[in-house]
């Protein structure tokens, strides 16, 4: 159980580490960008002659431009790391009111269908609300099994509802979850979830 659980979080965290080292390269990029841009204009501040002027010109220009895609890629990474956090307490209140719907609900086979249906709506906010979803479906599990005593079986079985929901949430953030996760629904549960 363990080694499953570590092997599904190297693969999580090595997807986040990919997505911040692009980000990263592409804010070096854009600096070695403007930093040619910036050697360029000086080069031709030294020149001699009229047409001094017009590299000038050009070069700023050109060194605009590099500091916009500059700014862009800085933005954007700031943006993400300000949506992950949204997106990572979105997921946190999104186990928290499925839980509560599983308590008022208090039938029994119901857990299935809201641990799907947490994780689903937790990845459907994006990577970060995916990452944060697996943390909480295993730590519940690890909790589950531990200091609970839950079966195996039924440990195995809840994974397999919290991956089918990450799952449908990362792929098809548009469709509603409990869609998504109809196929773990017991008969009987009342329509508003």
């Amino acid at each position: 159980m363990d080694r499953m659980w570590l092997r599904e979080r190297g693969g999580a965290d090595a997807a986040r580490d990919a997505y911040f080292q692009r980000s990263a390269s592409e804010i070096e990029a854009a600096r070695r960008q403007a930093e040619d841009a910036g050697r360029r204009v000086w080069n031709a501040a030294i020149g001699s002659g009229r047409s001094v002027l017009a590299r000038t010109t050009a070069e700023l220009e050109a060194l605009g431009r590099a500091q916009l895609q500059l700014d862009e890629a800085q933005r954007r990474q700031t943006a993400s790391l300000a949506s992950g956090f949204g997106a990572r307490t979105g997921a946190v209140g999104d186990f928290g009111r499925n839980y509560r719907d599983m308590r008022v609900e208090d039938r029994k086979n119901t857990d299935k269908y809201f641990h799907c249906k947490a994780n689903c709506q937790a990845a459907s906010r994006g990577g970060p609300g995916a990452l944060m979803a697996e943390k909480l479906s295993n730590l519940r599990e690890i909790y589950g099994q531990r200091v609970k005593g839950d079966e195996l079986d039924d440990v195995l079985e809840d994974q397999a509802a919290n991956r089918h929901g990450r799952h449908g949430g990362s792929a098809h953030p548009e469709r509603v979850c409990s869609t998504t996760c109809e196929r773990f629904r017991p008969p009987g549960l009342d329509s508003r979830y």
